[in-house]
């Protein structure tokens, strides 16, 4: 459950540096003191800690409204029951049916 949580977030993450890179980009141009630079840099750095921070907070509200207590919920095992069997043999029989059908309606 982690892993997919933060496979997710590194993509919102690796998404936030293109926008801001292209934002850097956009707005200063190719050539810019060093100084300078570091000070965009350090301050873009800056600026994308905090909405990480800020989109963490969000994701944990997120999950709280949605029921995480902190452990994830794992169902049962499934035990295929008498309603189940009916529905696969139903389903079978109207693939069947259409398939035949529609072999008779091409003859």
């Amino acid at each position: 459950m982690t892993l997919g949580i933060s496979y997710r977030y590194i993509y919102l993450f690796v998404e936030m540096i293109e926008n801001t890179y292209l934002a850097i980009k956009s707005r200063v141009g190719t050539r810019v003191h060093y100084k300078k630079g570091q000070h965009i840099v350090a301050w873009n750095i800056a600026c994308l800690w905090a909405r990480s921070y800020q989109i963490n907070d969000e994701v944990y509200r997120a999950m709280l409204s949605r029921g995480y207590r902190g452990e994830p919920l794992i169902l049962n095992d499934f035990k295929a029951k008498a309603k189940d069997w009916f529905w696969l043999l139903s389903v079978a029989v109207m693939l069947f049916a259409v398939f035949t059908f529609d072999r008779w309606v091409k003859s």
